[in-house]
Formats: structure tokens, C-alpha cells, sequence
């Protein structure tokens, strides 16, 4: 198959993904237009309610400004891309099909546009712009791929098109880092105290960790932080409503399997990243091997080729992308898994141990009726007492164990889980990289050796951790 072939392939793939994703665009613009809402002055969600104040200072119109001026830009280069590929003598016939592919691509992306300018919602608009996000970073990305060897080409022989193709990247670009700045609410409240700004702020802000830069500099001032100054916790991570979700599903089975269903959604998202992040993370590799085959095929004293710079543009972007997302796997192992997880499971010990009865005070009256002046008797009533103290200390304690420990190395467990599929998705990835560059025999080879030693450094490992714990006794 050809290099056209593959392209048009890509293309269309990305044409039929864009169009998915501007269904859920399409489908809320209409369900507005049939209940003709107005729009709301008032905001209030699972988190908190806003005040007039937090609605009045919020609002989204340089971010849809934006949106638009880039989907319009796009619109217009890319359907004179297509008019002049389609027309132009030397042109080829598989690139003419490509530019209206990619053409017809930028008119789905403007149809979100106008979903995202005319809703009057703003969590849907937040909601379409990160499916226009995710569509026209695709697109941005295939758009790179099909223009590394062709800026080449057009440099020397057509510089309209060569400047055309650079501005329609450059629209791309524009509109996908302009689509994740739509503030998704107002600031809203819970007990008079503002809540976490994590649900609130744009996605941009939310996916590098900028919305609690005003805590950090609340900190950085008063060298200190209350709890006061912290803000609310959001129905993720409140225990009431944690503890009043978990009654609502009504659990009957084991616990394992009651946890893994309230928490389905965080935890197949974890999977997920935890699978892409490995694949992400064998691009700075291969962009390296197709770097250092163009230098090897460069001839002395002949410059580097537009594509050799372009496959170093994509060394940094695969760099930064394999290190943002393993910055986001962790993060959301532990604000969406670990801390909601430990939070709930102490939430309901608690609301158990509430429920218990006191042991100890009933014994204690007990004790007091049967007792009489006699001092065998009230020997007994004093041992009886002492072991009903006793087990009430230990059921305290076992609460406080629970809590303590059990929970936390539940929950922590449950943030590192995705090493499992992680860990197989790399291997799978790391032969087949060293297959498709090596080899089965070089392959084969390394692993013989690695079964090999492998029983000796257990061996090894065992002697010199036994030695260590002699060492720590006669010290």
C-alpha cells in the first residue's frame, strides 16, 4: 500500500471519528432548541450552588471568540487547499482526495463551533469542547504526518501552498488549544465555603494542575495553611454523599466486587491511560531510530531535509506527551481512586461502629445489680468488668486499624493496580520494537540470558538479605 493510500486511509478515519464526536454536540443543541430554556442566572449541581456574584464574574465568550476565529480560519485554507490541489496541473490525485477529506473534517469542527457558541449550558459546551479537543488534535496530529515530507517538496516548487499548509497547522492548533478554555461552571459554594475549583476551571487549567495555584500562593503568604483556608471538598470526596451513593446502589455481594462497581468508571479510565501511556512512551524511540536512519543516509555536506527537522519537532512533542501523561495516570489514580476509595471505606466503618451498641456501659450496670456486699462476689464483678474493658479496648482499636491501615492499604492497592496491565501492555510493546529492529534470534538470545542469571541474583539477593539481618542483630 502506498504512502497516499495510507494517508487517504487515516483521513477518512479521522472524518468518521469527528463526525461521532459532533453527534453529542448536535444532540444538545436540538434538545435546546426544543425546550426553548432560556438561559439560567442561577447554577447549582451535586458540588454546591453558585451565588449572582460567582455567575455575573463568569463568563465564556474570549474562548468561543477564539473557537470560532480558528474553525472559520481552518474552514477557508482548507477548502483553498482542496480547490488549488484539485486544479493544479502537477498536483496528484491521492493528495486532491486527501485536502477534501481534511476539508470535510474543518466543516464538522465548525458545526461543533456552533454547538459550543449557541448552547446556553455550560457544562455542555465544556463537554463538546473537549470532544472538538479531541477531534482536532486527530486531525492536527494526521495533518503533521502527511506534511513531513510534503513541506519538503513544496518548499522548493509551490510556496502558496507550502504557506497555506503551515496556516492550516497553525489553525489546528488553535483550535485545539482554544477548545479546552471553556470554563466549565461558576464558582460554586457549600456551607458559605467555596468548592474545589478541580470541576470548575477549564479543561486547560484542570489538566496542568493550575486551578489551585491561588491555595499555593495563599501558603506561599501565611508560610502556613488551616484547614480553613483549604476549600470544600467536592460529592466525589464528601463523605455523606459517598456514604449515601454507596446505600443507593443497595450492594449485596462481597465487597470486592461491590468496590469495583461503584468505582467502574475511574478505574476503566486508569486502565485505559495506564495502556496508552505505554504506547506513548516507545514513540520517543522509534522518532529517535527514524532520526538516525536520515542522518545515516545523509550524504557529506548536504543539509538536513525539512523532514529530518520536523521528526526532531516530533522527538519533543512525543517527549512532553509521554511525561504529561504519566503526570495525569498518577494524578487521577489518586484524586479519583485512591482518595474517594479511602474516604468512602472509612465513611462506612464508621457509620458501624456508630451503630454498635457500648458493650462496656451495659456490663457495667449489669455488673452493679448482681453485685452484693460479699467479697467474693465482688471480686468477680471487679474480673468481669476488667474483661469487658479489655474487649472494649480491642474493638476500639480494631476500629481504629480499620481506619488507620486497612483502608489505606486498600485504597492505596487500588491506585497502583494499573501496574498489571501496564506492565503487559510494555512487555508486548518492548518485543515487539526489539523484533521488528533486531530480530527473533537477538531477542531470544537476551531473554535466555535473562533466565538465566535470574536464579542466581534470587539466590544472591537472599543471602546477602540474610546477612543483613545478622548484621542488624549482633548490632
Amino acid at each position: 500500500m502506498s504512502r497516499d493510500s495510507t494517508l487517504l486511509g487515516g483521513l477518512a478515519a479521522i472524518l468518521a471519528f469527528i463526525a461521532l464526536c459532533t453527534l453529542p454536540a448536535l444532540s444538545g443543541l436540538i434538545k435546546q432548541l426544543r425546550t426553548r430554556a432560556p438561559k439560567d442566572n442561577f447554577y447549582s449541581d451535586q458540588d454546591g450552588k453558585s451565588t449572582p456574584e460567582a455567575v455575573a464574574a463568569f463568563s465564556n465568550r474570549w474562548p468561543k471568540v477564539f473557537i470560532a476565529f480558528f474553525a472559520a480560519l481552518g474552514c477557508a485554507i482548507s477548502i483553498t487547499l482542496s480547490v488549488l490541489s484539485t486544479t493544479s496541473s502537477e498536483g496528484r490525485q491521492g493528495l486532491s482526495l486527501q485536502d477534501w477529506t481534511t476539508t470535510a473534517s474543518w466543516l464538522l469542527l465548525a458545526v461543533q463551533t456552533v454547538c459550543i457558541i449557541a448552547t446556553n449550558d455550560s457544562v455542555q459546551a465544556y463537554n463538546v469542547g473537549l470532544w472538538t479537543w479531541l477531534s482536532s488534535l486527530l486531525l492536527l496530529l494526521l495533518l503533521l504526518v502527511q506534511n513531513t515530507s510534503l513541506l519538503g517538496e513544496l518548499l522548493h516548487r509551490d510556496n502558496a501552498s507550502f504557506a497555506l499548509r503551515i496556516v492550516n497547522l497553525v489553525a489546528a492548533l488553535g483550535l485545539t488549544t482554544a477548545s479546552i478554555t471553556v470554563q466549565r461552571r461558576p464558582d460554586v459554594f457549600v456551607d458559605g465555603k467555596i468548592v474545589d475549583r478541580m470541576h470548575t476551571v477549564s479543561a486547560y487549567s484542570r489538566f496542568t494542575w493550575s486551578w489551585c495555584t491561588g491555595v499555593l500562593k495563599q501558603a506561599t503568604a501565611k508560610k502556613d495553611l488551616e484547614v480553613a483556608d483549604l476549600p470544600r471538598p467536592d460529592h466525589n470526596t464528601r463523605a455523606r454523599d459517598q456514604s449515601a451513593q454507596w446505600k443507593a446502589y443497595n450492594f449485596k455481594g462481597p465487597l470486592w466486587k461491590n468496590v469495583i462497581w461503584a468505582f467502574r468508571w475511574p478505574l476503566i479510565i486508569q486502565w485505559l491511560l495506564a495502556i496508552f501511556r505505554n504506547v506513548v512512551s516507545f514513540a520517543p524511540y522509534w522518532v529517535t531510530l527514524r532520526i538516525l536512519r536520515a542522518l545515516e543516509a545523509r550524504q557529506p555536506g548536504e543539509k538536513l531535509s525539512v523532514e529530518t527537522w520536523i521528526m526532531v519537532f516530533w522527538l519533543g512533542l512525543t517527549v512532553l506527551a509521554d511525561a504529561w501523561f504519566s503526570a495525569c495516570l498518577f494524578w487521577i489514580s489518586w484524586s479519583d481512586v485512591c482518595i474517594p476509595l479511602r474516604g468512602l471505606l472509612s465513611a462506612l466503618i464508621v457509620e458501624k461502629a456508630m451503630r454498635r451498641k457500648n458493650v462496656k456501659q451495659a456490663s457495667k450496670t449489669d455488673a452493679l445489680k448482681v453485685s452484693t456486699n460479699e467479697d467474693g462476689t465482688k471480686k468477680d464483678s471487679q474480673d468481669e468488668e476488667e474483661e469487658t474493658d479489655a474487649d472494649a479496648l480491642k474493638s476500639q482499636q480494631g476500629v481504629v486499624n480499620l481506619i488507620g491501615v486497612d483502608t489505606k492499604r486498600v485504597a492505596d492497592f487500588a491506585a497502583f493496580q494499573f501496574f498489571f496491565p501496564a506492565s503487559a501492555t510494555k512487555l508486548a510493546f518492548a518485543i515487539w520494537f526489539l523484533v521488528s529492529l533486531l530480530g527473533w534470534i537477538p531477542l531470544l538470545s537476551g531473554l535466555a540470558t535473562w533466565a538465566v542469571i535470574l536464579p542466581f541474583n534470587i539466590y544472591y539477593t537472599k543471602v546477602y538479605s540474610n546477612a543483613q539481618d545478622r548484621l542488624m542483630k549482633i548490632r
